[in-house]
């Protein structure tokens, strides 16, 4: 192979292009690679040069590389010194590169489990400098993973969040290590009394805190320990932990045959570098409450517990919340704020020089966005929590959802910095060195822009990105006046304009389309509606009462995170309202009411279109900033009940049922897409509140069937109850906006009722089933509670409603179909007789888990029942694809997830989980690999948050994801997507589809055989 990089060299000395030079020689295993770079990456001789530096000497196997092998290792071999030197000081680390999963994140559970296997084969007395080394090469072998993600599979976040969690356990690591070895050599560290253990924390601050670390940043850490009050044997708790301190940092900062670990910057510690390497949690509490200024509160901002005593951690920074994030905000905070605006202001001018531009501290630059950031999160984020976001992309979106910039102000920040960032890690990985200098070198301006992949005018992109940040930047400073430091709407002035009737309707168009509608035809359209009716909130007539209100709402609507959406759903609420001025009196003395709102219907069709259908939930929306972000089963239990005192008639208790799910859909729907709820956290919560709905209406349809047919009672004169058994999501707890309710219905045995129009149970409970299932789906004033799915009962369609215990039990035993012992995999009580609920469970267990299973029949008959699926109900035809029954679609996890249920359950009773990620959990436990398992979770949880998404953004089905640009855009930047040079957030979106189902099929058919 050496001998065909001579050649290739060779012919390029002469003029030949790459392509043309390994055209010319002989095919090799390497060849795919040679390809690659051809076809793609920059500086070719250099690469070829890195190439055969790496094969000489060292032995490599005669496999072909696959494509996506190829081009991952041709990036590496392009990307300057520092990474092939990893690959040559290691060549192992090349058949990381093959890894056909190369680019799905790994979970912190992994890079943990890889670590210890790695630290457990130490000796007992290993030194320092081979546990450094240890700890160096695992680094090495994760960096270079991510570096070949960061250029094939460009996700910012993840490969900051991955970068940070390597951080974080090998710093675990060490503070685990030194505090065994001076234990033994001293004593352990112990609290005064009987305080027991003392203990370290370390506190990750900056890009580290917000897990999103450059590769080759330095961690910034602060040092706390319990307690002054002790000792460590002989030493003090100080002495100790300060000896302990300084171990950890050697270990981690000082070079090894591997290189280094991490470099550690402490100077964000209390008094600097002049301070003490550690603080006592009550030292460092009395310093900043003493001494404590603006630049502590912005280093705080971004802080989080991140190896040692994690409980210790949390518990100094919740003390120093109050002094980040104050709740009132005093003058002398929003000086602060000022001053540091300037500070920092003239920190850039002073960063500019005549050898290139420092993408971080210069004009336009990286500081810009994160100061923009950090100080509309001091300002705001004590009063709305969901504001105390450390990562600054993800601060940007919900700076955006609270309406403190726009839509245009956001996607400009966020697609800067996010090309600053991919810049900035092209510069370091290019010679291993921390640097933020752009050069103003042509050859290496041209080769960042060969590596990113810009086509254009890589130069004119730059100035393009940079004078957005300086503008956006600077409606800070010329708001530096106000009490909130808020930016105004880019063009506000502008936009009172369109209620000038001599307005032609070209320059309106021009004008919207300027402050970021897509579709300005349409909403000139739709303003000029508004300004004709006399009492809408834009009339044109002179004194209408709504009139003050046009400038606020203009602006409002350009801020929004979809101002086109946000403009059609108010012109809905207007239309639905009419004449009635109450609402806009309301929101003209409310702006942070008319901002959620408007935010709000910019962000979901879904809770938008619940908004304008029932208007009288203003009242949740006015307490959203303080409304509860997670509520527990036992709250929403109570909140009913108190909203249900006295006696109501059941149409009263079925309309308050409704109003409540209504007001818990919203509040849950603002916390979701303002982004403080997991996705686990956001189905947790519907499902309850589903469950607490079913709860209390059951007795009050009981009570009606039972005041008409009289009691149901047994044969032998015992009372007979129902159960409502909840299966797919809302027996999982998984249950998503607008799901259905999977219900069946069974009764505890046959027998009559006792009234005077005497029934069978059977009938009864038939009837009270199907009073349930009215109550639930009928279309009323308040709207609908859910729609009911009774099709998983015994015999679906074609079987009775409700079915006795003894025939549930024994249909299933004699004449179920396998599908029907899947679906009992998540049936739970969710309403009725619960004690009759708790005894069908443990019946349920014992038949779907542990009754014997042929393995093979189970394997083909469940396979058969997925194709079916796939071809007769994912209906996929080129327009879109079906998430839930597609190829590598959320069945796919579901029933490889089920199969090792049905297989393995009754020897695993973890296997047992109801939920899809929980039971993927345990299959990590000797059935699948971590790395199989860890596909399939991401994977799922991946879909999930399309499916989620897709309901709440556009109202749409939940299945359904489109495959053409036209909704996708917005959908793709509403799941975090962003434009990334010339590929759009759409274009991204539909790429990680296609990868996360083509893995998930590739595992599937791997299981069942294909």
């Amino acid at each position: 192979m050496l001998e065909v990089l001579d050649q290739i060299l060779a012919l390029l000395d002469a003029g030949e292009t790459l392509a043309d030079a390994v055209a010319q020689t002989r095919p090799g295993p390497f060849t795919p690679v040679l390809r690659a770079l051809s076809q793609r990456w920059p500086s070719p001789r250099a690469s070829i040069l890195a190439l055969g530096r790496l094969l000489d000497g060292h032995e490599h196997d005669d496999r072909e590389w696959p494509p996506m092998a190829a081009q991952a290792l041709a990036a590496l071999l392009s990307s300057g010194t520092e990474l092939p030197r990893l690959l040559r000081q290691r060549p192992r680390r090349v058949e990381l590169l093959r890894d056909p999963e190369l680019g799905r994140p790994w979970s912190r559970e992994e890079l943990a489990r890889d670590l210890e296997r790695r630290v457990a084969s130490l000796a007992d007395d290993v030194d320092e400098a081979a546990f450094a080394e240890r700890l160096a090469a695992f680094r090495n072998d994760h960096y270079v993973r991510l570096a070949a993600c960061e250029f094939l599979f460009p996700r910012l976040e993840q490969v900051g969040l991955e970068l940070a969690m390597l951080a974080d356990l090998c710093l675990d690591q060490a503070i685990a290590f030194v505090v065994e070895r001076l234990g033994r050599a001293h004593g352990p560290p112990r609290c005064g009394g009987e305080g027991g253990p003392a203990r370290l924390a370390a506190i990750a601050m900056g890009k580290h805190g917000a897990q999103e670390l450059n590769f080759c940043s330095d961690i910034d850490l602060v040092f706390v320990y319990t307690t002054d009050d002790g000792a460590a044997g002989d030493l003090s708790l100080h002495e100790f932990f300060s000896r302990a301190c300084r171990k950890v940092t050697r270990i981690l900062s000082d070079p090894n045959r591997e290189g280094l670990v991490f470099r550690v910057d402490l100077r964000l510690r209390p008094e600097g570098s002049r301070g003490p390497i550690c603080n006592s949690l009550e030292g460092a509490e009395r310093y900043y409450e003493t001494w404590g200024g603006p630049y502590d509160r912005l280093a705080w901002l971004k802080a989080r517990p991140c190896a040692g005593d994690l409980a210790l951690g949390r518990e100094m920074v919740a003390i120093l919340r109050p002094f980040v994030f104050p709740r009132a905000l005093r003058p002398e905070v929003v000086e602060q704020i000022r001053e540091l605006y300037g500070q920092i202001t003239r920190e850039l001018a002073g960063a500019r020089g005549p050898e290139g531009w420092n993408v971080k501290l210069g004009d336009g630059g990286i500081r810009q966005v994160e100061f923009l950031v950090q100080a509309l999160q001091l300002l705001h984020a004590g009063k709305r929590t969901a504001l105390q976001e450390p990562a600054t992309l993800r601060a940007l979106d919900k700076l955006l959802f609270h309406g403190l910039i726009t839509e245009r102000e956001q996607r400009q920040l966020a697609e800067a910095y996010e090309l600053w960032r991919r810049i900035e890690h092209r510069l370091q990985l290019r010679d291993g060195r921390q640097t933020h200098l752009l050069p103003d070198k042509p050859e290496v301006r041209e080769w960042i822009a060969g590596h990113l992949g810009l086509a254009g005018d890589f130069e004119q992109e730059v100035r393009r990105r940079r004078e957005q940040v300086r503008t956006v930047y600077a409606t800070l400073e010329s708001a530096a006046g106000g009490d909130a430091l808020e930016a105004p709407a880019a063009g506000s002035t502008e936009l009172e304009r369109l209620l000038d009737e001599t307005l032609p309707h070209d320059e309106a168009e021009a004008l919207l389309a300027r402050a970021g509608f897509a579709q300005a035809g349409r909403a000139v359209e739709l303003l000029e509606l508004l300004c004709e009716k006399p009492w809408g909130p834009l009339a044109r007539r002179p004194g209408a009462a709504s009139r003050r209100l046009a400038r606020p709402l203009l602006e409002e609507l350009a801020r929004s995170p979809d101002p086109d959406a946000a403009l059609r759903h108010t012109v809905e609420l207007v239309l639905r309202y009419g004449p009635y001025d109450g609402l806009w009196e309301l929101l003209d003395g409310n702006r942070a009411t008319l901002r959620l709102l408007v935010s709000l219907f910019g962000c979901s069709d879904h809770l938008a279109r619940m908004f304008v259908d029932h208007p009288e939930l203003m009242d949740r929306l006015l307490g959203a900033g303080s409304a509860e972000r997670e509520r527990s089963l036992e709250a929403l239990r109570d909140d009913l009940a108190r909203r249900l005192h006295g006696d109501p008639d059941p149409e009263q208790l079925l309309g308050a049922v409704r109003r409540f799910r209504n007001e818990e859909v919203l509040r849950v729907g603002l916390h979701d897409i303002g982004g403080d709820l997991a996705l686990e956290q956001a189905w947790g919560q519907l499902s309850d509140l589903a469950q607490v709905c079913l709860e209390r209406i059951y007795p009050v349809v009981l009570g009606e069937a039972e005041a008409r047919y009289g009691r149901p009672v047994h044969d032998d004169g015992t009372p007979a109850t129902m159960v409502v058994l909840g299966l797919g999501k809302l027996g999982s707890r998984e249950l998503t906006y607008a799901s259905d309710l999977d219900l069946i219905f069974v009764y505890s045995d046959e027998g009559e009722t006792d009234g005077a129009r005497r029934v069978a149970n059977a009938e009864f409970f038939a009837r009270l089933a199907q009073r349930l299932i009215g109550a639930l789906s009928a279309a009323m004033q308040d709207g609908r509670l859910y729609q009911v799915d009774t099709r998983l009962r015994p015999s679906g369609n074609q079987g009775t409603l409700v079915v006795s215990r003894r025939s549930f039990q024994t249909y299933h035993q004699r004449e179920a179909q396998l599908w029907e012992r899947q679906a009992l995999i998540k049936a739970r009580p969710v309403a009725g007789d619960l004690a009759l609920g708790a005894e069908l469970e443990r019946w349920i267990a014992r038949y779907v888990f542990e009754e014997e299973v042929d393995v093979e029949a189970l394997r083909r008959e469940m396979d058969r029942h997925r194709r079916r699926m796939e071809k007769e109900l994912a209906e996929e035809n080129g327009d879109f694809y079906n998430l839930k029954f597609g190829p590598g679609g959320l069945l796919d996890v579901d029933f490889i997830v089920q199969y090792f249920q049905l297989r393995y359950g009754g020897e695993q009773p973890g296997l047992r989980s109801r939920s899809t990620l929980s039971a993927l959990s345990a299959l990590s436990e000797g059935i699948l690999d971590s790395h199989t398992v860890s596909v399939l979770t991401s994977g799922y949880r991946f879909l999930r948050r399309i499916e989620s998404r897709l309901r709440i953004v556009r109202d749409r089905s939940a299945e359904r994801l489109p495959s053409q640009p036209e909704g996708l855009e917005v959908m793709a930047r509403r799941l975090g997507f962003r434009q990334q040079l010339d590929v759009t957030p759409g274009s991204r979106l539909l790429a990680d589809y296609q990868r996360t189902t083509g893995s998930i099929r590739g595992i599937y058919d791997g299981i069942f055989g294909r």
